[in-house]
């Protein structure tokens, strides 16, 4: 083996934990979004995009956006809603209930979770 191979060898090493030590400071860095927001789509039976001002309209009415959604980049403002509150909605399109590229990149959604049972 020459000492040019050896060389060759050595940098692909270093580059490969270079990688590897970015990975791992991304995801210690989210500090736990991406399983928040996992729990809050299982907790939703539908999921509809909606534009900046309908965002703003809701804000107004006094809902807020889940906080996990917000510190994902692009931020994602995700605001729950009730069944009967989606009727005076209008909403751009349904999305698919699961972490996607459609539901992440959409900006601004609403979640209708499921009804909550009475024991």
């Amino acid at each position: 083996m020459s000492l040019e191979s050896l060389h060759r060898r050595a940098r692909a090493v270093r580059s490969r934990h270079l990688v590897r030590q970015r990975e791992f400071a991304q995801r210690n860095l989210a500090g736990g979004v991406w399983l928040a927001l996992r729990y809050e789509l299982a907790a939703a039976q539908a999921a509809f995009q909606i534009t900046e001002d309908v965002a703003r309209q809701l804000e107004h009415a006094g809902h807020v956006a889940l906080e996990h959604g917000l510190r994902i980049d692009p931020p994602l403002h995700a605001y729950e809603v009730a069944e009967s509150e989606l009727a005076e909605l209008p909403t751009v399109a349904q999305l698919t209930v699961r972490m996607d590229p459609t539901l992440l990149r959409a900006g601004y959604i609403v979640l209708v979770r499921f009804p909550q049972r009475v024991a």
